[in-house]
Formats: structure tokens, sequence, C-alpha cells
């Protein structure tokens, strides 16, 4: 996905929940010219964040990202950095060794902001069931249309946030197209109760005013079958030409 979107143009991306940073090493390789800042607030995931990423084209900052700045503890994972979170975990993963770090949090509008960063072409969270928070966090950039591409992580930690998917379709829908990530591209759906199953999942908002004819192929959108595919027709039936001339089915 990284790599169609790249040969649109120049790509800006934030990274957050960057961890040990494989993702930024992926859009630093799939992409020649852009930039990402990447956020993570573990010091010791961090410090692991700062060896693996170094190029001139990424920008590392230890923060986390929340609704509201501030300071809040996390259960730090000693053995497996990638399922730290500020939920605790412990009933699902079992007998795992915690550590509580308090870290520093901001929201997405204060950081684009104070970087100068006036548009996102992609927003990548994974954050451990922090998603939605770290998300509601960018709350003017996605209403004023500054971003065009997230992604964000849906899965069990999701219930431990006590946060559901229709959370999301709330808060973005108006104004973005809600896919799931698929290895030949992205299932376009509507949201429909039973939806809902906190399976494993990464999930793509793409900006309406964003697609165009070229975007779909692309990025290979696919109108979802089933429920997903009826609520998709119901909750665009005022605009059903958008449908019908940028949705392939």
């Amino acid at each position: 996905m990284i790599k169609q979107l790249a040969s649109v143009g120049r790509l800006e991306a934030f990274d957050v929940g960057a961890n040990q940073g494989e993702w930024a090493q992926n859009f630093l390789e799939c992409t020649k010219n852009g930039h990402v800042t990447c956020f993570e607030p573990v010091p010791t995931t961090f410090a692991a964040l700062s060896t693996a990423v170094q190029s001139e084209r990424a920008t590392l900052v230890q923060l986390g990202m929340g609704d509201t700045p501030g300071q809040i503890a996390i259960n730090s994972v000693v053995d497996n950095p990638h399922i730290s979170s500020l939920y605790d975990m412990r009933s699902y993963e079992g007998e795992i060794e915690v550590e509580k770090v308090d870290v520093s949090l901001s929201t997405g509008d204060v950081e684009m902001a104070k970087r100068n960063v006036s548009h996102l072409n992609m927003l990548k969270i994974d954050a451990e069931g922090h998603d939605f928070k770290a998300l509601t966090g960018f709350g003017d950039a996605l209403t004023e249309g500054r971003i065009d591409v997230i992604q964000f992580e849906y899965n069990y930690f999701t219930v431990i946030a006590r946060t559901a998917l229709r959370d999301f379709y709330d808060l973005l829908e108006e104004h973005f197209l809600l896919c799931r990530l698929l290895p030949q591209g992205l299932e376009v759906s509507g949201f429909h109760h039973s939806m809902d199953t906190f399976a494993q999942a990464n999930w793509i908002a793409v900006r309406k005013s964003f697609i165009t004819p070229e975007i779909v192929l692309l990025l290979n959108m696919r109108s979802a079958r089933g429920l997903g595919g009826v609520a998709l027709v119901k909750a665009l039936w005022p605009a059903a030409g958008f449908v019908d001339t940028k949705i392939r089915s």
C-alpha cells in the first residue's frame, strides 16, 4: 500500500507507536523521498528505535499520543515490547513481566502544529488498545481534511481499552471510507454489529475527497460482500453514484 501511494507523490507520515521501527523502515524502503515522524514513549524501546531507524528522512520523538497531553504510566513488557500498553493485558497474556514506566503524551493536532506539518498523507497508529484515543487527538486534522490515509490496529487490546469497531466508524465515517487491509487490497465496508469480533486486523480509513479512480485502482479498493457491503451501500445511499463510479464491486 505504501509503494502504491508513493507512486502518486511524496509522502509525509506519522508513525504513532513506532516500537522498534519495523513499519518506519518499510516506509523508508518503499519511498524515495518520503518523510516519517516516529513517536514511541517507552525509553528502552525508543533506544532500540533510534538504533534501527537512522535516516535523514526520519524524525524520532520520545512521546506517546492520546486525546489529551499529560503524563501517564504505561505497562512496559520486558520480554516483548511489541505488546507494551497503557492497559493491563495480563489477564489475556498470562504470566508476563510488566514494568510500570511513566511516559509523556501529546496529541496529533499539537504535534502537527509544532512540527509545521499541515498535511499528512499517511497516519499509522499501533498503540495496543490506545489507537482510538490517539486518533481522537487528531480531531482538527480529521475534520479539516488534512489526513489522507489512516492505518489502525483492531484486536483484543481494543476490548481491554473498552473500545469497539463501532467507535472508529462513529468518529471517521463522515469523512472517510473504512476498509479492511487484505493482501490483495482494501475491502471497503460499512458497519454491521456482527463485525465487532475483536479479531486481529489492520483497518485503513481513506478520506472520501482523496479518492479518485486512480486511487481506487492503485489500492485495489473493492466493496465488501455480505452484511458489510449492504451496510456500505446504505451509508452512501445519498450519494449512490459515488459507489457506482469509484468503488469496484
